[in-house]
């Protein structure tokens, strides 16, 4: 039983745990952690220091679900508790709601960023898409990667 503990502790400690709990420091973390919708209701990404990643990105969790008016409006409180401690942001509100976001966290090795998309479905829902990424300098830079790839 000690040993497992002993395996447990040097697994979160090494670089692989790390991408496990890179966005649990946002309060957007919680939906990447199921605590406010449920797994299975989502599509999730995962990808971490692979060829695959464009440009200088490091590291790339995406999260997309459907989300009625209540479940957008939790959401989007996350969101908007993590834009009061971003370095840089760029947002849009529409009718009222935030409906788009980058929000970068600048740090001496990396900066990470924050993405997020609510666009209006069909019967009162929204396509809710939340990001989290590593890499490149600046938003400019981060728009950049994505219009080129």
């Amino acid at each position: 039983m000690k040993r497992l503990a002993i395996l447990i502790l040097l697994f979160l400690m090494s670089p692989l745990a790390i991408p496990l709990f890179a966005q649990s420091e946002y309060r957007v973390g919680e939906v990447f952690d199921g605590k406010v919708i449920p797994m299975e209701q989502t599509k999730e990404i995962l990808i971490t220091r692979a060829s695959e990643l464009p440009g200088d990105i490091d590291h790339f969790h995406s999260i997309e679900f459907l989300a009625d008016a209540d479940m957008l409006a939790t959401v989007t409180a996350l969101v908007e508790a993590d834009a009061a401690n971003a370095g840089d942001k760029e947002t849009s509100i529409k009718g009222g709601k935030l409906t788009y976001a980058i929000l970068r966290f600048q740090n001496k090795i990396f900066d990470r960023y924050i993405c997020f998309s609510a666009k209006p479905e069909e019967d009162d829902k929204y396509k809710v898409t939340i990001l989290y990424i590593k890499g490149p300098e600046s938003i400019k830079d981060l728009k950049k990667i994505f219009r080129n790839n």
